[in-house]
């Protein structure tokens, strides 16, 4: 179990650097502008001798479910219409920061703009309400470390050390189609800007835009390099330990990353509504 500070609703407390243990086996190369993998990889599982060695992702943090599952990277977690492989399983126990270590990239440079896309399904039944949260993203920018969370019911956050974006629709409940997990695979993608003055960022989950901002100013963030996936959780009193499983990871410095089973350029959704900033 990982020890973090907890972020109260309404209350914005400042992040600091954390001392928690950040690995980094390979560096990901974005010269292209574009990388992707579909864990195509041994199975393996952390704490064991090669974890992690695929395709240049590393671990963020060693620390295990309180009940003693540990991420993995196993074809139980392979996302069917995706392109092959495997993927990887993440352990998520009741409570609050009771979850398996992550996994992590590293770009080998800050990138002043990035889109982050993945898959990902959490086991039938599991279920988000009131101010329960889960970090999807987690930067490693000095300083600051902002990252985006899930948010009660049905939002989604991104949480800066100064701001905090908040849509209060469209995510969870939209997606289920009601307050338990319906053990489907669902797309979320991430783009960050990091512009001074004119910074932004986007979220869109199964392809619907539910948040967007422009004109912050990121502060001495001027690049993302590292991030954590999916992160640190408040989870709801299931009493048992469940999967979420994460596959056909792909980043981006072109623009929107189009759906992995699609073939054709996907264009962004129009802005969402009920977006408020704090």
């Amino acid at each position: 179990m990982k020890q973090r500070l907890a972020f109260q609703a309404a209350i914005l407390i400042p992040l600091i650097a954390l001392a928690s243990p950040q690995f980094s086996e390979a560096d990901i190369d974005l010269a292209s502008g574009f990388w992707s993998t579909t864990y195509n990889c041994p199975d393996q599982q952390q704490g064991d001798g090669v974890w992690m060695t695929c395709d240049g992702l590393g671990r963020y943090g060693d620390w295990t479910v309180s009940t003693g599952q540990a991420e993995q990277i196993t074809p139980l977690a392979n996302r069917a219409a995706g392109s092959g492989g495997s993927g990887q399983r993440h352990w998520i126990g009741s409570g609050r920061n009771s979850n398996s270590g992550s996994a992590q990239f590293c770009l080998t440079s800050p990138q002043p703009e990035l889109w982050i896309r993945y898959y990902t399904r959490w086991q039938p039944g599991y279920f988000m309400s009131g101010q329960q949260a889960q970090k999807m993203v987690y930067s490693h920018a000095p300083g600051t470390r902002p990252y985006i969370d899930t948010y009660g019911e049905d939002g989604i956050r991104v949480v800066t050390n100064s701001t905090i974006f908040t849509s209060t629709s469209g995510v969870w409940r939209t997606m289920m189609g009601g307050q338990a997990s319906d053990g489907r695979w669902h797309e979320f993608q991430f783009h960050l800007k990091a512009a001074a003055a004119n910074g932004g960022g986007d979220v869109w989950v199964d392809g619907r835009k539910v948040l967007s901002f422009t004109g912050f100013d990121w502060g001495s963030i001027t690049g993302w390099q590292c991030f954590g996936y999916p992160e640190n959780v408040d989870s709801n009193a299931t009493g048992s330990t469940i999967y979420q499983d994460v596959d056909d990871l792909a980043i981006s410095t072109r623009g929107y990353i189009p759906s992995s089973n699609s073939g054709s350029t996907v264009s962004p959704p129009p802005s969402p509504q009920n977006l408020t900033v704090q």
